[in-house]
């Protein structure tokens, strides 16, 4: 039969018994249960690392224990607005995670996402809208370290001139 393929090599005893291990393996695989209990243990400790480190470099006192113990949803010994500041980071990086994935990100998302992080840490009047006033970030002694820009220059549905 002219013309009909003719592979350049030979189906050998070895070579069918290696491709039917892996396609024994594949199915394998597949069936496969993945016990995954521990998953989310790890979710939860790391978002309350992402939270601790998140709200210290804000001036949050909290110890990564006493973060850890709020996640888990226990009751610490603690002021009440470093608690919610806690649970404000929680609950954003929640809203943030569920999102879809490669959703657009909009100015009403932006707003909303402060809305979550200063919820019962700010006025309603402040939370979720764009600041009116000029503001300073302080660290743990009252020192200011950083002196944001004032609402005048802030940039308000505007894109950033990058070079």
């Amino acid at each position: 039969m002219a013309g009909m393929y003719k592979p350049r090599f030979d189906i050998s005893p070895e070579l069918l018994r290696l491709v039917t291990l892996a396609t024994e393996i594949r199915v394998w695989i597949n069936s496969a249960v993945v016990d995954v209990s521990w998953l989310p243990i790890l979710q939860r400790e790391t978002a309350a690392r992402l939270a601790h480190s998140s709200t210290a470099i804000e001036g949050n006192p909290l110890t990564l224990p006493e973060v850890v113990a709020i996640a888990r949803g226990e009751e610490i010994g603690a002021k009440t607005t470093d608690k919610q500041e806690i649970l404000n980071a929680l609950a954003a990086m929640n809203w943030i995670w569920g999102r879809k994935p490669g959703a657009p990100i909009r100015e009403s998302d932006h707003l909303h996402l402060h809305r979550i992080l200063t919820r019962k840490t700010l006025s309603d009047e402040q939370s979720g809208h764009y600041k009116t006033r000029p503001n300073r970030i302080v660290n743990h002694r009252g020192i200011t370290v950083y002196m944001p820009p004032p609402p005048d220059k802030a940039l308000r549905g505007r894109k950033p001139c990058i070079p």
